[in-house]
C-alpha cells in the first residue's frame, strides 16, 4: 500500500503521518504480529482500532493506542524517509521529491513513537518534545543519527553531549518506560531494532546504523561513528549530496518494505 497516492489522490500535498487511518490500521496489524512473533511479555499489544480527532479545520488525526498499565500510552506515526522541507533547501526538484514520495510513503518508510511531551532545554528555550519532534529538531529527521543517538542511550558512554544531543536523551529519559519494554542496555537496543524491523539500517553483527548519506553502487561506504556537533551539519549540503542521501533511504526503505510484507504474510 502507498500512502501518498492513497491521500494525495487529488494531487493535494497533504500530511500523511498522523492523518492516514490506513497508515494506521496497518502499523496497528504490524505491532501485533510482532508482538506474536517474538513473543516477548514486556512489549504490551496495542487497541485494534486507531482513535480518531477531528480539529476545527476539518481535518482528521489518527493515534494508536498501546495497552499498558496503568495507563495506555499514546503513539503516531512517523516518516523515516528524508525530509521534504530539507530536501527543497536543498534544490531537489518537486518531481524528484515526487518519486521519492511514492517509493518510500509504505509501510517500510514509517515508524510509530510515543507522542508524550517531555520538557527539555533547547537552543536556550525551555519547550516540550516528542521523540518524534525531537529528532527532526535535534536531527533534522534523519533516522541513522536517531537510532544512533538510541544505541548511545540504552549503552551510555563518558562522551560529552552537545546542546541537541543532550536534548534528545531528556526526551529519551521521559520514554524510559516504553523504551525498556524492548529490552535493557545494548539487548534493548537490539530488541528495538529486530522488533520494528529496522536491521536494513544497521550492520548485521553489531548494529551500528548505517550513514545513508554514503550510499553508492547499492552499498553503504560508512556507518555512524558519532553525533555531529552543530545540528544544521545533518543536513547534507548541495542537491548532489542531498540526493545520495535520498537514494540511501530508498535502498534502506525498499528492503524493509520486502521483509515487512513477508513477515505480515507469515
Amino acid at each position: 500500500m502507498n500512502y501518498f497516492m492513497e491521500l494525495n489522490d487529488k494531487n493535494i500535498d497533504r500530511e500523511i503521518d498522523a492523518h492516514c487511518k490506513r497508515l494506521c490500521d496497518d502499523m496497528i496489524l504490524f505491532w501485533n504480529k510482532r508482538c506474536q512473533q517474538i513473543g516477548n511479555q514486556v512489549i504490551a499489544e496495542v487497541e485494534d482500532q486507531p482513535k480518531c480527532f477531528n480539529a476545527q479545520d476539518g481535518s482528521s488525526s489518527f493515534s494508536i493506542w498501546q495497552k499498558t498499565e496503568p495507563e495506555q500510552v499514546k503513539m503516531t506515526c512517523d516518516f523515516i524517509g528524508p525530509s521534504q522541507y530539507y530536501a527543497e533547501k536543498q534544490d531537489i526538484t518537486q518531481s524528484d521529491i515526487l518519486i521519492y514520495n511514492i517509493r518510500t510513503r509504505v509501510l517500510g518508510g514509517h515508524m510509530v513513537w510515543p507522542s508524550m511531551q517531555i520538557s527539555t532545554n533547547l537552543h536556550g528555550e525551555q519547550t516540550k518534545k516528542s521523540i518524534n519532534t525531537g529528532r527532526a529538531s535535534c536531527f533534522k529527521d534523519r533516522i541513522d543519527y536517531t537510532l544512533w543517538a538510541l544505541k548511545t542511550w540504552y549503552s551510555p558512554s563518558n562522551s560529552n553531549l552537545n546542546e541537541e544531543t543532550k536534548a534528545f536523551k531528556e526526551i529519551l529519559d521521559g520514554n524510559s518506560l516504553w523504551l525498556h519494554s524492548f529490552g535493557e542496555s545494548d539487548d534493548g537496543y537490539r530488541g528495538f531494532i529486530d522488533f520494528f524491523v529496522l536491521n536494513d539500517f544497521v550492520t548485521e553483527e553489531t548494529y551500528i546504523p548505517y550513514d545513508l548519506s554514503s550510499f553508492r553502487d547499492s552499498k553503504y561506504s560508512a556507518t555512524i561513528t558519532g553525533l555531529i556537533k552543530k545540528s544544521t551539519e545533518y543536513v547534507p549540503q548541495g542537491k548532489d549530496a542531498f540526493q545520495t542521501l535520498i537514494d540511501g533511504c530508498q535502498y534502506a526503505i525498499g528492503k524493509r518494505e520486502d521483509t515487512l510484507m513477508n513477515l505480515m504474510k507469515s
